[in-house]
């Protein structure tokens, strides 16, 4: 359970420092305060077993780039908000939606909030909107709070309680409206003429009138819609039985605009294919992908064709141009090979994709040395990604590769030492080399030269991996997760101590004695994460102030004392405690009803005594 949920942690801080490789700014801080206050609002009124899926990307973490948040569309340059999409929300019956929280908003072009809201009034400053949904809801009106809205292209007002007569000078008004849909209310009258021609039915006015700028774009060129088939095509008949739905928004109606096929993304100017994601298909085993159904797109920056984990592509060929066709993708920036059954044999391919800034080979059936001097040409390469494969030898850090921000070599066979030679990468951000087979001794002061550090996690499976602490090395950089599972510690890092912006720590299954380090609560005000299980600590104490921590793992230790009386006021948000395997007495202490987000407690196996 602590496994995952630092894992999922760590991926977030992934996608954090990835944030800037595709050439987003980051949003401003006072519209990332306002999101964050929306979603404080949204909670409040969400049904209690859907709190925790309520826009879990949306943090109150001043670092957080809220242009990367789910449902959250940026302006690529100034790093405004110009889309906002609320879906699929579950909130208490009839609760209305404070669109006052919109107001900050002043750029905003698209909204979607199907939900449960009521209200039209608070929208009628947000002048810049081109898009607006809110389908779903219980709108009763009046409409007329609408006029102002003279920017919109597409509304849907599908699905409320609307019966009154259609106003002529709200629509009328938007001389840019493209799309509106009306279904499912209980509209009466006449239709205000300059609608055009409509379908009109008892309880059915839909007016549908695409004109291409759906969304802010226009319709993709031919050439490449008739290549985005083609390919579908190509993967539908290598598919596993029972996967007809894959990709089924990809048709071959010439009316159908393939910049609104589900992954796929158009430049909104030129109208060329930038981003191709097929979804995770599913496909029998030994397919092999053919890399010349990818020629047609010039332009695409990212390419996802990522397996779903079962079988997947087990490799790539181009009967035309061989490998040197990847050439031609000349603006690839991201590319996604995950989750399949691909080989070595794959990187004469991919180094001839020599724009690649991100990529990611995890979970395929990769073996032998690390082919890290196979990459010598990817020179733009900022990500890579190859953890839960099979490679093997020792590591050699090529000074190619000295511009990465990212490197995961996480769960292969990894031998050997820990190469000093990572020190070379001093553009390092994310380190991963957990689940290797390394031996030897490793000093983290070996890093001291990669100043731009922010995570950092090391186990190994061979039980012969010594770190070393040097107490006297003072860190340049500052983490804000550190693992070091496994890692045969006899005490807590001492470079900790200058460690202030912690928010995850795993020091579990080592040889750590003497105190609960309280002093990394009291150092790290962000600490969300602090697993220490499977150690010798015998004694527990806390800091002395409150403290935001979310989960803590304290199990199969050696603290032998009466647990603290004051735990659930210091601890308030906990919502997770594992303090089971320990030798703790006494009464469970009465402010753990103080714990109200508790979603986990194990106190088993301890000296526990009196009345729950």
């Amino acid at each position: 359970m602590e496994r995952k949920v630092l894992l999922s942690q760590t991926l977030i801080c992934v996608i954090l420092l990835l944030g800037q490789l595709h050439g987003y700014k980051s949003c401003i801080q006072k519209e990332r305060k306002a999101l964050f206050e929306l979603k404080q609002y949204l909670i409040s009124i969400s049904v209690e077993w859907a709190l925790d899926s309520v826009l879990p990307t949306w943090t109150n973490d001043s670092k957080s780039d809220c242009c990367r948040w789910d449902g959250i569309k940026c302006n690529h340059t100034g790093g405004r908000v110009i889309g906002i999409f609320i879906s699929k929300t579950s909130f208490k019956e009839r609760s209305p939606l404070n669109l006052y929280l919109l107001h900050p908003f002043e750029d905003v072009r698209i909204l979607n909030f199907s939900g449960r809201s009521n209200q039209f009034s608070e929208l009628k400053d947000l002048t810049n909107l081109e898009l607006l949904d809110l389908s779903e809801n219980m709108f009763t009106g009046p409409m007329q709070e609408l006029k102002n809205l003279t920017n919109l292209e597409v509304l849907g007002l599908a699905w409320n309680y609307l019966g009154e007569p259609i106003p002529i000078e709200v629509f009328c008004e938007m001389k840019n409206l493209r799309e509106l849909d009306l279904s499912g209310n209980n509209f009466v009258g006449q239709l205000p003429p300059c609608l055009g021609n409509v379908f009109v039915g008892q309880y059915l006015i839909c007016v549908m009138l695409l004109l291409g700028l759906l969304h802010g774009c226009k319709s993709c060129i031919e050439k490449e819609r008739k290549a985005l088939l083609e390919l579908k095509k190509y993967i539908l008949l290598r598919a596993e039985e029972g996967s007809d739905f894959i990709l089924n928004t990809w048709t071959n109606d010439t009316k159908s605009n393939c910049c609104l096929w589900e992954g796929i993304e158009c430049n909104q100017i030129s109208l060329r294919i930038i981003k191709i994601s097929t979804g995770k298909s599913s496909v029998v085993e030994d397919s092999v992908l053919d890399l010349s159904l990818l020629n047609p797109f010039e332009e695409v920056r990212s390419l996802d064709l990522s397996g779903d984990g079962a079988i997947g592509f087990s490799g790539l060929f181009d009967d035309l141009e061989g490998y040197k066709s990847r050439s031609r993708l000349q603006n690839l920036e991201f590319l996604d090979f995950s989750a399949n059954t691909f080989n070595n044999s794959i990187f004469p391919f991919l180094n001839a994709a020599t724009s690649v800034k991100t990529l990611i080979l995890q979970f395929n059936v990769m073996y032998g040395p690390l082919p890290l001097k196979e990459s010598h040409h990817l020179k733009e390469l900022k990500a890579l990604d190859i953890s839960d494969n099979g490679f093997s030898d020792p590591v050699e850090v090529q000074g190619n590769l000295t511009g990465l921000r990212v490197l995961d070599l996480s769960s292969n066979q990894l031998s050997g030492e820990v190469p000093p030679a990572l020190s070379n990468l001093e553009s390092l951000e994310y380190l991963s080399l957990v689940d290797n087979n390394f031996e030897g001794f490793f000093s983290l002061a070996s890093l001291a030269n990669n100043t731009k550090l922010k995570v950092v996690t090391l186990s190994s499976k061979s039980n012969s991996l010594q770190v070393d602490m040097v107490t006297s090395w003072k860190p340049k950089f500052q983490l804000s997760v550190i693992s070091l599972r496994s890692c045969n510690l006899k005490e807590v890092p001492g470079f900790l101590l200058y460690q202030k912006e912690l928010r995850q720590v795993d020091l579990s299954n080592n040889i750590i004695s003497g105190m609960f380090p309280s002093w990394l609560l009291e150092n790290n005000t962000k600490l969300e994460v602090l697993l220490l299980k499977n150690n010798s600590f015998s004694s527990f104490g806390l800091p002395k102030a409150a403290h935001k921590m979310l989960f803590l793992d304290v199990s199969v230790n050696e603290f032998n004392q009466l647990f603290p009386e004051n735990i659930g006021w210091i601890l308030p948000n906990l919502r997770h405690m594992n303090l089971s395997e320990n030798n703790f007495q006494g009464n469970l202490p009465s402010s753990l009803g103080n714990m109200e987000s508790m979603h986990f407690l194990d106190v088993s196996h301890n000296s526990f005594n009196g009345k729950l």
